[in-house]
């Protein structure tokens, strides 16, 4: 019986005084050997996502718009005008989308990328414009 508690005792010093090694997120690895630091670039990933639903709020508040939830780095709306219409409007406006054409059967959407707040903003006033 002595043997047993001095085999137990003898394991739990060798746990104990055994360093633990804490495995690193693999993001924050690679965020280190790229020069960025991970806590920065995190806080960017989380306002990007705040604005992606803010955007997300703001488009489906217009008559004629509807966009879809994303976990991307850009939303997806389509509108009851046709899109080229909308399309060459904000062109004009200098605000920048894409066309998707023919994602889903047969309906086309136009594509936004999340951008900082003041460039949304002008994008939604342009919008609005092309939308009248």
């Amino acid at each position: 019986m002595k043997m047993k508690k001095i085999m137990f005792i003898l394991i739990m010093l060798c746990i104990l005084s055994t360093p633990t090694f804490a495995v690193k997120n693999p993001s924050a690895v690679y965020c280190e050997e790229m020069g960025y630091q991970y806590e920065k670039v995190m806080k960017s990933v989380d306002e990007a996502k705040k604005l992606r639903e803010w955007l997300f709020r703001e488009l489906n508040k217009f008559n004629g718009i509807e966009a879809f939830p994303s976990h991307a780095n850009f939303i997806l709306f389509k509108t009851e005008k046709p899109y080229e219409e909308i399309y060459d409007a904000l062109i004009s406006n200098g605000i920048i989308v894409s066309k998707q054409i023919e994602i889903v059967g047969k309906e086309s959407f136009l594509r936004v990328t999340v951008a900082p707040k003041p460039m949304l903003k002008r994008f939604l006033n342009a919008l609005k414009e092309a939308i009248k």
